[in-house]
């Protein structure tokens, strides 16, 4: 049992230690691709959609956009002034970023 102890015990602070850096890699490394994507699901096919960052949520295991739209000549139409967008990661803290409007 002691043998367990003493292999666990430095496995389980690697694998914290580990979680801890990704969850601040996440937060405060730099997300323009993510961004960049989060524009592009707003706008949506409008070519002539300006969208501008209102809101702006990053925690360790995801993102959150709100975004102002506006369009060329103001011919909104039906369409919406503002779009919210989360982007998640494909597994808890690694993985490829995927977005979805909320």
């Amino acid at each position: 049992m002691a043998e367990v102890k003493r292999i666990l015990r430095p496995v389980l602070s690697v694998v914290l230690i580990g979680a801890s850096v990704l969850g601040l890699l996440n937060v405060f490394g730099d997300n323009a691709e993510e961004e960049a994507a989060a524009k592009r699901l707003a706008c949506g096919a409008h070519s002539d959609c300006d969208a501008q960052i209102t809101r702006l949520s990053r925690t360790p295991l995801g993102q959150s956009f709100t975004f102002g739209l506006g369009y060329e000549g103001g011919k909104r139409g039906q369409r919406p002034t503002e779009v919210s967008v989360s982007c998640k990661r494909a597994y808890v803290l690694l993985g490829s970023w995927a977005c979805a409007i909320e």
